[in-house]
C-alpha cells in the first residue's frame, strides 16, 4: 500500500513529542527517560510506522534515540558515581568523628570504610583521581590510630579509555594493595517527511 503522507506526517509527530517528553524528563531522572525512550522505540517499530514513514526519517528518529540513550546511561554513571562518593564521604566523617570522640567503633569504622573504598563498583565508577584523595583521607585517619601506612595512589587509566576503568591487571593490584592497607535537552525537531 503506498504511503499516507498525513499519516506518515501524523506518525513523525508523536514520535517526536515523545523524544521532547523524554528530554524533558532528565530533570526527574533517567529512569523515566529510560521509560519514553523505550515508547519511542516501540512507535518506531510498529507496523504502522513501517509502512508510512520513509527509511531516512526512520534513520533520523533512530539516532535521536541512540543520542538520548547516550545521555542516559552517561546520567545513570553519574548518579551512581554521586551516590558511591556520598557513601564514601560519610564512612570517613564517621571515623573521624568517632576518633575525635575517641569512641569505641573506631576501628569498625576504619575497617567499613576500607572495605567499601575496596569494591568493584569503586574502581568502576570513581576517578582515579576521587579514589586517591579517598584513600588518602583513610590514610591519613588510620595514622592517627596506628593502622598502617599510607596506602598507594590507584594506577592510572589505560589510554583512550574510561578514566575511572582500570586495565585488569592492575585492579587486580589496586584490590591487593588496598586489602593490605584495609568510590539534550534534545528537542526532537520537526522532522521533514519526505517520499517512502
Amino acid at each position: 500500500m503506498p504511503a499516507d503522507p498525513e499519516r506518515a506526517q501524523a506518525i513523525a509527530n508523536s514520535i517526536a513529542r515523545t523524544l521532547r517528553d523524554a528530554a524533558d524528563e532528565f530533570s526527574s531522572g533517567p529512569d523515566r527517560v529510560a521509560s519514553k525512550l523505550s515508547q519511542a522505540t516501540t512507535q518506531l517499530d510498529s507496523s504502522d510506522a513501517r509502512e508510512h514513514l520513509s527509511a531516512e526519517t526512520i534513520a533520523k528518529f533512530r539516532e535521536q534515540i541512540a543520542d538520548l540513550q547516550k545521555k542516559v546511561e552517561e546520567a545513570e554513571r553519574k548518579e551512581k558515581a554521586d551516590r558511591i562518593e556520598r557513601e564514601i564521604k560519610r564512612f570517613l566523617s564517621s571515623l573521624a568523628d568517632e576518633i575525635q570522640s575517641k569512641g569505641s567503633q573506631i576501628d569498625s569504622y576504619f575497617d567499613r570504610t576500607q572495605a567499601r573504598l575496596g569494591k568493584d563498583d569503586v574502581r568502576e565508577c570513581l576517578s582515579p583521581e576521587s579514589i586517591a584523595a579517598f584513600l588518602a583521607q583513610l590514610a591519613e585517619l588510620g595514622t592517627r590510630i596506628g593502622r598502617g601506612a599510607a596506602p598507594p595512589a590507584p594506577p592510572e587509566a589505560e589510554d583512550g579509555q574510561d578514566p575511572g576503568r582500570y586495565r585488569r591487571r592492575d585492579r587486580r593490584v589496586a584490590s591487593r594493595r588496598l586489602r593490605d592497607c584495609k568510590v539534550i535537552a534534545l528537542r526532537a525537531g520537526p522532522v521533514a517527511i519526505g517520499p517512502s
